[in-house]
């Protein structure tokens, strides 16, 4: 016995297959689809219970399924078994031989924009951030379905929770692993959910960012445990796997996501701009003008009347006499 069998605490197992007349269920196959059916079932609730459309929400979802399952497949011969497309191209159009979930992931991103095209109207941030709410729920059931059938060897170990393969050997069960840091994203999705529903209700988005920025970094890490290449395993370039290299890109754009949704968070403080005084209205002047000065009659000084006068005649200028004289003259 190896000895790295020894300390080895789950022994080999399986799920499946079940023949069932002409078809065979597989183990993968069978929690893929309670995945799907699990997370497809709370998108419609979780969007009724956010006020918008259950049909609008599972019909984008159904774009990205069928176009997520397809550049799954495409993804994995490509990048990771690219000599089996020169052996033999007909396995491009043999879906469901071989799936990458990180190529899943570049297909849904296809399968939205082609929705988003068709649908210009809809609230594109506020149904993708339900997609990304759910999708932790499907995806842990695919990793156990990964998990049953151990399509996911990783390098030698004692570690307790390894798992002994037919070889006797004691091997990293990637799928298992990964399975249980699942459980972990979905227990904080919830627990936030409760704790701040209403706030990601009004400002959608946060789960959207917070998806990638969980996951990728112990998916990179991960992948440093995989079967080598010349066991059979992943093919490395410059050291990394394609996961790890798409473990960085989307881990960037997580935070990128999660910065712009928390610059829509905080609110925006006005400018202080100095607020100039308003012009007072003013009274035009008028315009002085000169006028000439009116030429006016003078008036007749009145003369003050003497004791013993008479009134002059006709009220001329002439010589006034003393009226002594005048009955002077009468008399002679």
């Amino acid at each position: 016995m190896n000895a790295l069998t020894g300390l080895a605490a789950i022994p080999w197992f399986t799920l499946g297959p079940w023949p069932i007349g002409p078809i065979t269920i597989q183990g993968f196959g069978l929690m893929v689809a309670i995945g799907v059916i699990l997370a497809y079932h709370l998108l419609g609730i979780r969007a009724e219970r956010f006020g918008l459309s259950a049909d609008t929400a599972q019909g984008l979802t159904l774009y990205m399924l069928i176009a997520g399952f397809l550049g799954s497949h495409f993804f994995d011969l490509l990048f990771y078994q690219p000599e089996v497309i020169f052996k033999n191209p007909r396995k491009l159009f043999e879906f469901g031989s071989s799936l990458s979930s990180y190529g899943g992931i570049l297909g849904a991103m296809i399968g939205m924009v082609i929705w988003r095209w068709r649908n210009v109207s809809q609230p594109m941030m506020a149904y993708l951030d339900l997609d990304a709410f759910v999708l932790p729920v499907g995806w842990f059931f695919g990793r156990v379905g990964c998990a049953v059938v151990h399509d996911h060897p990783g390098d030698p170990s004692d570690f307790p929770l390894a798992i002994v393969f037919p070889d006797g050997i004691a091997r990293h069960d990637l799928g298992l692993y990964e399975a249980m840091w699942w459980i972990v994203i979905v227990s904080i999705f919830f627990a936030l959910h409760k704790a701040k529903g209403n706030l990601f209700q009004r400002r959608p988005g946060f789960f959207l960012a917070l998806l990638p920025i969980l996951y990728t970094p112990v998916r990179f890490g991960l992948d440093f445990m995989r079967k080598s290449a010349e066991e059979g395993g992943d093919a490395r370039y410059l050291g990394l796997t394609p996961g790890q290299y798409a473990s960085i890109a989307f881990f960037a754009f997580g935070v990128v996501l999660m910065a712009r949704w928390a610059k829509r968070l905080t609110p925006q403080m006005p400018e202080l701009t100095p607020k100039m005084p308003e012009p007072t209205p003013q009274t035009p002047r008028s315009t002085p003008q000169t006028s000439k000065p009116t030429p006016q009659t003078p008036r007749p000084t009145p003369q003050t009347q003497l004791p013993g006068e008479d009134t002059p005649q006709g009220g001329g200028q002439g010589n006034t006499r003393p009226s002594s004289n005048k009955k002077q003259r009468k008399n002679n």
